[in-house]
C-alpha cells in the first residue's frame, strides 16, 4: 500500500475506474495492489505480450507507444492518477501497446490473478475497467488525431439508440408505404396508373432505403467522449 492511503483514495475517486465505489470499498480493493517504484526507461508492458498486470500511476510519467508501419509511435504521455494495462480485464488477451517509464515512477500494480478475485467481489469495479478497456480499444480504432499526447480516453459511446429509432420512423414509413403503391400500380391494369404509380412507388422505395442507410451511418459516426481533460461530442456528417 501507498504510505498515505487517504491521499491515494482521494486520487482514485477522481477517476472512472472506481466510480460508484465508496471509500471503504476502494480501500479494500487497494489491499490487493502492490506499490512498486521503477527506474527511468523500464518497459512495463510490451505490445503483443500477454496482459497480466494493471497499473495506476502514483508519481512519475509513463509513455505509451504503438507500433505503426514498423515504427514505435508515441500515443500518450500519462501522469499521476492515470491507468494502463487495461487489457488485463480480458483473461488471455494481449497488450495493444508498449508502456515505458519516462522517469522514475511509483505505480500501483495489480496482477491478473488478483484482478480475477476482485472482479468477483466487486462487479462494479470490473464493469468500470471493462468499459475503459472497450472505450480505449474503440478510440484506437477510430484514431482521433485531434487528441493530444497527454490526453487519454476514459469513456466513449455512441448516441443512445433511441435517437436512431426516432430518426428511422419516417424513412421506414416511406419505405413500407412504397410497397402497396408499387403493388397497386402493377395490378391496376391501367397504363397511366401503372406509369405514374410505378414511378412514384419506386421513388419512394429508393428514397426510404437511402434515408435508412444514411441515418444508420450518420448515427454510427457520432460519439460522446470523456477524456482526462474534457468532455467531447464528436459529430461527423456522412459523405463530408
Amino acid at each position: 500500500m501507498y504510505e498515505d492511503p487517504k491521499i491515494t483514495i482521494r486520487l482514485l475517486q477522481q477517476g472512472y475506474l472506481f466510480y460508484g465505489l465508496d471509500e471503504e470499498q476502494i480501500g479494500a480493493i487497494l489491499e490487493s495492489f502492490q506499490t512498486l517504484t521503477f527506474e527511468r526507461s523500464t518497459v512495463l508492458t510490451r505490445e503483443g505480450s500477454l496482459a497480466d498486470w494493471l497499473y495506476i500511476i502514483l508519481s512519475g510519467n509513463i509513455w505509451i507507444f504503438h507500433n505503426q508501419d514498423g515504427e514505435n509511435r508515441l500515443l500518450h504521455k500519462l501522469g499521476r492518477g492515470e491507468l494502463f494495462g487495461e487489457e488485463v480485464v480480458w483473461p488471455g488477451h494481449h497488450n495493444t501497446s508498449t508502456a515505458v517509464t519516462a522517469r522514475q515512477s511509483t505505480l500501483l500494480c495489480l496482477s491478473a490473478d488478483d484482478l480475477e478475485i476482485i472482479k468477483e467481489q466487486y462487479p462494479k469495479f470490473a464493469e468500470n475497467l471493462r468499459i475503459i478497456a472497450e472505450s480505449r480499444r474503440l478510440a484506437r480504432r477510430l484514431d482521433f488525431k485531434w487528441l493530444s499526447r497527454d490526453e487519454i480516453v476514459h469513456f466513449i459511446t455512441r448516441r443512445h439508440i433511441i435517437f436512431l429509432v426516432a430518426r428511422m420512423i419516417f424513412p421506414s414509413f416511406v419505405f413500407v408505404l412504397s410497397l402497396p403503391v408499387i403493388a397497386f400500380a402493377f395490378t391496376s391494369g391501367q397504363f397511366l396508373l401503372f406509369d405514374i404509380g410505378g414511378a412514384l412507388g419506386i421513388f419512394m422505395l429508393g428514397a426510404g432505403l437511402l434515408l435508412i442507410i444514411w441515418n444508420l451511418l450518420d448515427w454510427e459516426n457520432d460519439y460522446f467522449l470523456v477524456t482526462n481533460q474534457r468532455v467531447v461530442w464528436v459529430e461527423k456528417v456522412v459523405a463530408i
